[in-house]
This record gives C-alpha cells, sequence and structure tokens, in this order.
C-alpha cells in the first residue's frame, strides 16, 4: 500500500461535493479527490482560493453499488497544502480535525472493492 506525508494510507474517491469556508458563507463545488484516516484532499475550480490553515466543512456522501451500503461523513480539516494543477484547478490537502473508526472502515471497504476490480473479481 503505498503511504505519503499523510503517514497513512491514501484512497481515491473521485465523487462531486461542496465546500464550505465557514459557517456564514454558501457552499462550492468541488471534488473530494481522495481520504485517508488523517486527512482528505479535494480540487476546486481557479474562481476560489481556500486560505492556508483555514478550517473547511466537506460532505462526502458514497454509495457502494456492490455492497447496497451508503456512506456519508461530514469532514472538518484545515487546509495543509495548496498546489495549483496543470489544468488551473486548485488541489487543497487538508489535516482531519478527527479521526472516525466509521471512515477507517469506510476507506478499507472502498479498497477492497478497487482491488478486487483490479484482479478481475478475484
Amino acid at each position: 500500500m503505498p503511504h505519503n506525508r499523510r503517514e497513512s494510507y491514501r484512497c481515491f474517491v473521485g465523487i462531486p461535493s461542496s465546500v464550505q469556508l465557514g459557517p456564514n458563507h454558501a457552499a462550492l463545488p468541488t471534488i473530494i479527490r481522495d481520504i485517508s484516516i488523517s486527512g482528505f484532499a479535494i480540487v476546486c475550480d481557479k474562481e476560489f482560493e481556500i486560505e492556508p490553515d483555514r478550517v473547511i466543512h466537506v460532505l462526502l456522501k458514497d454509495y457502494l453499488e456492490e455492497l447496497s451500503e451508503n456512506f456519508i461523513y461530514e469532514l472538518y480539516g484545515h487546509v495543509a497544502r495548496t498546489q495549483q494543477l496543470e489544468n488551473g484547478k486548485f488541489l487543497y490537502g487538508c489535516r482531519l480535525n478527527n479521526t472516525s473508526p466509521q471512515l477507517d472502515a469506510y476507506i478499507m471497504k472502498k479498497e477492497r472493492l478497487r482491488l478486487k476490480k483490479t484482479h478481475g473479481g478475484k
């Protein structure tokens, strides 16, 4: 399993969502790129920028059809890293404010399904 600066496995998500930059701010469109037990990354259009160390709120809603299971998590994190991508969008790497055993279970289930698909369902 690949590891990184989060020191935990990153699971690709790739799900459209929205990001809220504070309690009195409108939600803005984003894509949840990946998640780990200690953080997550989102990709946003270049129309807005998020300052480093800002607390953001993202809603992760995923349905794993193979398991007939819905997963909904409210993610709160501090922006730890910003990177402009080649397509002009911005990637924001965030540290989760708190961890959750349920989130770890979601990551494991999602990764098992990915590996099953990669290895032809074996």
